[in-house]
């Protein structure tokens, strides 16, 4: 998962690795990386790029980016918006989505990256990407 210019102007600092490597869509729901806010800024897009083409017949991953004033707190988080990854979506498609800035995120906060759905399939569901 990347985050429009963000990144590039200083504003967000990765927390871990797991932001650069791949986020398997078949997990179950919850955190998978989050970067922190070390420069007042506003979130303006947000992307996913597939790594491994999708499979999911039945249920669509989507995935979730979220603000959140406290690090590692859901209490009070925002969210910036969601990206639904089709079936059938091949490895190289960046998925993207802009989005209507929220208030400025401080500093002391994070951008939470979360799966919100599975990926599920009839036969053996499969997605990656980042």
């Amino acid at each position: 998962m990347y985050t429009s210019g963000a990144i590039y102007n200083g504003g967000l600092l990765r927390q871990s690795s797991a932001m650069h490597t791949n986020a398997v869509l078949t997990t179950a729901p919850g955190v998978y990386a989050a970067l922190y806010v070390v420069k007042e800024c506003k979130m303006k897009r947000i992307m996913f790029i597939v790594k491994t083409a999708v499979v999911a017949g039945l249920t669509a991953p989507v995935v979730g980016f979220y603000y959140r004033p406290t690090p590692g707190s859901a209490t009070g988080q925002i969210l910036l918006g969601t990206l639904t990854i089709p079936t059938g979506t091949a490895a190289g498609k960046v998925l993207y989505k802009d989005i209507e800035p929220t208030s400025n995120m401080l500093p002391g906060g994070e951008i939470s990256f979360q799966y919100v759905t599975a990926a599920t399939d009839s036969g053996s569901a499969a997605g990656a990407g980042f």
